[in-house]
């Protein structure tokens, strides 16, 4: 499948795409591999880019124009968050034609004092309807930037105090972290391979050998 600019939205092009019609859970991209900040600089030399990594919990947003739901990375309810009319309407509205859009985000809210109800949001998996099987990160993140528009901050693109979407950078990432990882609701970062292909979001573990982290090490988690 590839993507086409049609005036200043990107619509996926349908020919032998497989539909996504009605709800059902897809399993998001997660990092697996573990690196220390030393070995960031290989990475870098193969051009990946670097978005923040926030400590919060982990979602995938599925709507369309009449409905949103939004399930943990485990396939469960929100036990401790209820989303506000202002994320369930703007992602009802980002929905043509009636048709599921499905993106992955960090829930802000739960674990500290400092943001409350946000969601920062870092991929999109369904886009009218079609599954973006095939299509590569630096494509899906091209996507993201005609859907949620923003003014540019040092983590993100700030829609608003409720939607965030997750800001991308490239070159010397040992910078980047040591420049954000004071932060306290960042846990460093996440790199990942812009040329690398979403693959079936049907399994939990697909789609993390094209991505890893690089954690700050605390008494709750190490790098």
């Amino acid at each position: 499948m590839k993507l086409t600019r049609a005036g200043t939205n990107i619509v996926p092009y349908r020919a032998n795409t497989m539909e996504y019609a009605s709800y059902m859970y897809l399993w998001p991209p997660r990092p697996e591999s573990k690196i220390p900040v030393g070995m960031t600089g290989f990475y870098d030399r193969k051009s990946w880019t670097a978005q923040a990594k926030l400590n919060g919990t982990c979602s995938v947003i599925f709507a369309n124009g009449e409905q949103c739901i939004i399930k943990t990375r485990h396939d469960d309810d929100h036990k401790a968050w209820t989303p506000k009319t202002e994320h369930v309407e703007f992602f009802k509205s980002t929905a043509v034609n009636g048709n599921w859009n499905v993106f992955v985000a960090e829930l802000m809210h739960n674990k500290g004092p400092l943001i409350k109800d946000m969601l920062y949001v870092f991929d999109v998996l369904v886009y009218q309807g079609c599954q973006l099987i095939g299509q590569t990160f630096a494509a899906r993140q091209a996507l993201l930037e005609q859907i949620i528009p923003g003014n540019e901050t040092e983590l993100w693109y700030e829609h608003s105090r409720q939607i965030v979407r997750a800001r991308n950078h490239t070159g010397n990432s040992r910078e980047l972290y040591q420049r954000i990882s004071e932060i306290p609701y960042v846990e460093g970062l996440v790199l990942k391979d812009p040329n690398a292909a979403l693959g079936l979001c049907n399994r939990k573990d697909n789609n993390t050998g094209w991505q890893v982290k690089c954690r700050k090490t605390t008494k709750n988690y190490g790098f």
